[in-house]
């Protein structure tokens, strides 16, 4: 078998030029992984809001799908009332309302009635409550009252 002649240097660069070609999109691809990896450890929300209920911490590990926290959104705020039946007479949706919240006193806001329940909420309860003592006691009923803000 005949002997190679050794390569020529301008061979070499255009080997060593092939080479670096390779390493460069091979590390053009790792960074790219590594952006889609570092893009997987933020939460977005599809909307704005408060987080409530928040079941992680910094540094934890999460699984897909594992629920992480409740974000209460802010453009559709609302409230329900348990109004009793005697004082429903003169509710119907939209009527203007003033609501005040016990835990902010003095607060009032302005709003409307958005929807008032056409039963109680114990005819929708999965169990309702049973009276089998036999006593004729007449209970007044709480009717549940849907209330929007219309401005704070």
């Amino acid at each position: 078998m005949p002997r190679q002649p050794p390569p020529s240097a301008a061979s070499r660069r255009a080997g060593d030029a092939v080479g670096a070609d390779a390493r460069v999109a091979a590390s053009r691809a790792a960074r790219d992984q590594a952006a889609l990896q570092l893009s997987y450890t933020r939460i977005i929300t599809p909307s704005a809001g408060i987080v409530s209920k928040k079941a992680v911490e910094l540094g934890q590990l999460v699984q897909p799908g594992q629920p992480l926290m409740t974000v209460v959104p802010l453009e559709d705020v609302w409230v329900t009332a348990n109004l009793k039946e005697t004082e429903t007479a003169d509710v119907t949706p939209g009527d203007s309302a003033d609501i005040t919240v016990d835990a902010y006193k003095g607060m009032h806001v302005r709003g409307h009635v958005e929807s008032l329940s056409p039963a109680t909420g114990a005819k929708f309860s999965l169990l309702p409550p049973d009276n089998a003592t036999g006593t004729s006691r007449r209970w007044c009923s709480a009717f549940p009252c849907v209330f929007t803000w219309t401005a704070p």
